[in-house]
């Protein structure tokens, strides 16, 4: 008999695919299953389940010494939960399951064997917990009788990545990808009016890194705008990227420009004879052809609010264009199967405006590509284009409008300079109020201790953030923050307001301080914390980290999306939709 060792198994614990899959080969193979992290007995399907114990409820740091944790505390209960005589050979799943099936083994003389579903490696993973993860999983492969790869991409992993032997090493006997039945690829739309090469903030370098993300799940269309004379489509691999021009059509404003461009997104669509079974879209600015096209195509519509008129105007909507704003961010959310926000102060947020329902919306984190931040280090001389060598750097990065309280920090730079000369305040980005903010800065006489570098590129951004001292993020609005999380990454100390997002994001007095909004007094004294004390910032810089490892990793994002995607391609499935252009579609 075969004793499966797993963390996840559905129906019983399910926290990922691991759940299904787990479950598929037991049902196939046979044998009893021991549970981590649960109680008790169970019998699901003819199969005896035993729990190993509930895992001690302490706080840990990351998901490593969780696992640890959780393997001591069920090794101390097998021997009075599990009785041996009639195990034959022990399998563990995946790398937490294998760490406790590769002791039992060990002490009952069974083999054991390693079967594995997706590695570290291949989910591309990096920094401190991704290489611990990767050095567990090839100490695994080593030390195993057998490696069952469940899947190509895990066999593919296996050889290449972990060096493991054609001898010890098969696949999974059904041919199947995990055990699980097949699934068909989806045809996701993602609309959006940001996109390389046209970035304004954080919505665009979000949906870049779902859509990169994706199109190793799925077949990925962006339908988003291009910029004079770079009006050009895009094919690589799974991912299509389908532009139109902009300013084809003469507007009257701006509101009527993004009248414009949605049409022709439209056009752009129904022309390149798009069939996707899933449409999501991004902000207001798409909400008008996304709408369209969901009734056009019979395909239902998924909306990412990042941000709302009403929560920029604090609740204030006077204006025409505001009211239009508002009027298509409660469409977008009406028409929309279900409703994305980035964080649980935007989940409020959006159903205080529209009124919806809370079992409509999800929360689902931004995310940053570690790989992609900790490729590239400061080059030779470069902190000089910045800073004197005996200047502390305090960066800021954003856009240079209202709701990003760069005068809230220009005010607090006045402050900390009264009192000590060795800092620079570097502020990076663009927008509307930066003329204002660079004669604020002149007429306090500031002007040689506050460097505006304009925009930066994205690699030019990831070397500053590893230049700064502090990351200063002082938003009176801020729905997520994503220079939060790539200053973390970074393994910098972040100063922010405690507003939105931030407020989840930043943990005060772990991975940096947390001040009141507006405050430049507060601000000040945050930042002198910080750079009074580098070794309390240095401690601030590596939790903060940790935290992104764990929880704010594109890859992990798009996982997730994907679940969310299926989801709602179940429900529409058997939804009772129709339409008067089915006989069209019939007839064609």
């Amino acid at each position: 008999m075969i004793l499966h060792v797993t963390t996840e198994l559905e129906p019983l614990r399910c926290e990922g695919e691991l759940a299904k899959w787990v479950k598929g080969v037991v049902e196939k193979r046979g044998g009893k299953i021991l549970l981590l992290g649960a109680d008790g007995r169970y019998e699901l399907d003819g199969i005896e389940v035993v729990g190993a114990g509930a895992t001690p409820n302490i706080p840990t740091s990351d998901v490593v010494e969780r696992a640890f944790l959780k393997l001591f505390a069920s090794l101390a209960e097998v021997p009075y939960r599990l009785d041996p005589r009639e195990i034959d050979s022990i399998e563990g799943h995946e790398w937490q399951g294998a760490l406790v099936a590769y002791l039992l083994a060990l002490r009952l003389r069974k083999p054991f064997v390693y079967s594995v579903y997706t590695t570290e490696a291949e989910r591309q993973g990096s920094g401190v917990v991704a290489e611990s993860i990767k050095s567990i999983e090839a100490f695994l492969a080593r030390e195993a009788d057998f490696v069952m790869a469940r899947r190509k991409g895990a066999l593919k992993s296996l050889r290449e990545q972990y060096g493991i032997s054609r001898e010890k090493l098969f696949s999974d006997p059904s041919g199947n990808e995990a055990s699980t039945p097949e699934r068909s690829e989806l045809k996701i739309l993602q609309v959006s009016w940001e996109y390389p090469p046209h970035l304004i903030g954080g919505l665009g370098r979000a949906v870049t890194h779902i859509s990169a993300g994706l199109a190793k799940l799925a077949s990925v269309y962006v339908l988003t705008i291009g910029l004079p004379g770079r009006v050009v489509d895009e094919h690589r691999d799974n991912l299509h990227i389908l532009r139109v021009d902009p300013f084809t059509l003469k507007s009257t404003g701006f509101v009527s420009w993004v009248y414009c461009f949605n049409f022709l997104m439209v056009a752009k669509a129904l022309s390149s004879n798009l069939r996707p079974h899933i449409i999501h879209s991004h902000d207001w600015l798409t909400a008008p052809a996304s709408i369209v096209l969901k009734h056009l195509l019979k395909t239902p519509l998924i909306i990412t609010m990042h941000a709302t008129e009403y929560g920029r105007s604090r609740g204030s909507i006077l204006t025409p264009m505001q009211r239009q704003i508002h009027y298509w961010e409660w469409r977008a959310c009406y028409e929309s199967w279900r409703v994305i926000v980035c964080s649980e102060s935007m989940k409020h947020e959006v159903i205080k405006a529209f009124s919806l329902p809370a079992d409509k919306l999800l929360i689902l984190p931004n995310g940053v590509k570690l790989s992609e931040l900790d490729s590239h280090t400061p080059l030779r001389g470069e902190r000089d284009r910045y800073a004197l060598p005996w200047e502390k750097i305090v960066l800021f990065a954003g856009r240079h409008v209202y709701d990003k309280g760069v005068d809230v920090l220009i005010e607090a730079a006045r402050i900390i300079l009264s009192r000590r000369r060795d800092v620079k305040f570097v502020i990076a980005g663009d927008g509307p109020m930066r003329f204002h903010l660079m004669w604020l800065a002149s007429v306090y006489g500031l002007g040689e201790k506050i460097l505006f570098t304009g925009r930066l590129s994205d690699e030019e951004l990831y070397r500053a953030y590893k230049l700064a001292d502090v990351v200063v993020i002082p938003s009176r609005y801020e729905p997520f923050g994503i220079v939060a999380l790539e200053a973390m990454a970074s393994g910098k100390p972040v100063v922010a307001s405690r507003v939105g997002g931030l407020s989840e994001v930043v943990v005060d007095g772990e991975t940096g301080i947390l001040v009141p909004p507006g405050d430049p007094e507060a601000l000040a004294q945050a930042i002198e914390t910080l750079l009074y004390d580098p070794v309390l910032a240095k401690k601030m810089g590596a939790t903060g980290r940790r935290r992104v490892e764990e929880l704010y990793r594109w890859d992990k994002v798009v996982r997730f999306l994907e679940k969310i995607y299926r989801r709602v391609h179940e429900e529409y499935s058997v939804s009772s939709w129709l339409t008067l252009f089915d006989s069209v579609s019939a007839s064609n």
